[in-house]
């Protein structure tokens, strides 16, 4: 973020232009954007919020071939919604930069169908800004280096969070020879979830017969569940669970215990407990209970991962992985 920002102070000067702001599409709302980076002069301050897509300076630079140059920006300052009711704009450029690894917009075939970032500087004065021809090709050559720099960003994260899940994973295992201990291994295994599965609230539970019980959590949604004990018959997401373990370990024929999971990456359209009937919330957004149990046998073990993301969109590919692991 840093290293974008100077960028961005770096356009500046080659567009003569007070700030510059980097917008990116927002991963929540679909069709708006959110500030990644921004670079001001002192006194000028922007607002963080999202920035609608289908309308505003943004439609209006789609509508351009992805180039807009306004060079008396009187009309069009309420689209500006980074800045105070009160901030001077007199023109702005915007530039829209695409992923080249889209194929053909199939609805007109003139460009890539994915927005991966936009551009925008601008000056307090009016007509201080021209869209010739060495500013659009400036435009094009500063929309790309940024981009690489965001492609070589994005790797640079996900080879961290990598890198980050296999050390709490070996820090985890490497433990394991030094406790024997049952409530010591499940703190010690709740601590590499959360390392490896951040932005979460977990919990080690144990299974019993026709129940389970907290062993070890972390996060306040747990809380209330300290020395509990959820029924299998309970009408809830970890009573379906136990439910499960229950049918493979008395189905010789059972090839997998992992049917056992439950995942559930989306928010609830009607409330549904996840662990007993009586419990007080009702914000989950989404949930999964991943059984333990040994490689290589069908037989579950008696505990079982349960974690609560704070955030939406957290149970990707990878993240389930580690879980599993």
């Amino acid at each position: 973020d840093n290293f974008l920002q100077g960028l961005l102070k770096w356009g500046c000067r080659v567009f003569n232009a007070r700030t510059g702001i980097l917008l990116v599409p927002d991963e929540g709302e679909l069709g708006y954007f959110r500030m990644r980076a921004a670079a001001v002069q002192p006194g000028v301050e922007v607002l963080e919020g999202l920035v609608p897509g289908d309308k505003g300076f943004i439609h209006i630079t789609r509508e351009r071939d992805g180039i807009l140059c306004v060079s008396d920006a009187s009309s069009a300052r309420q689209s500006l919604s980074f800045y105070p009711e009160d901030t001077l704009v007199g023109s702005f450029l915007v530039k829209i930069v695409m992923d080249p690894r889209w194929g053909m917009d199939a609805d007109d075939g003139k460009e890539p169908g994915k927005v991966r970032c936009i551009l925008y500087f601008d000056s307090e004065a009016v007509n201080s800004m021209s869209l010739d021809e060495t500013t659009a090709r400036r435009l094009d050559e500063f929309g790309n280096l940024v981009l690489k720099a965001m492609t070589t960003a994005g790797s640079l994260q996900k080879l961290t969070k990598e890198v980050s899940s296999r050390d709490a994973i070996s820090r985890y295992a490497s433990g394991l020879t030094r406790s024997l201990d049952t409530g010591e291994i499940a703190r010690m295994a709740l601590e590499a979830v959360v390392d490896a599965v951040p932005r979460c609230d977990g919990a080690v539970v144990m299974l019993y017969d026709d129940a389970l019980s907290v062993a070890a959590f972390d996060g306040e949604f747990f809380e209330d569940l300290e020395g509990e004990r959820i029924l299998r018959d309970e009408a809830s997401h970890m009573g379906l669970f136990l439910r499960r373990i229950a049918e493979i370990e008395s189905d010789p024929d059972a090839r997998d215990a992992q049917i056992a999971e439950i995942v559930i990456d989306r928010k609830q359209a009607r409330r549904t407990p996840f662990f007993h009937k009586g419990e007080p919330r009702a914000d989950i957004i989404s949930f999964a209970a991943i059984p333990s149990y040994m490689a290589g046998t069908v037989k579950p073990l008696k505990a079982a991962i349960a974690v609560i993301p704070r955030e939406e969109d957290v149970f990707k590919k990878e993240e389930l992985k580690e879980l599993r692991t």
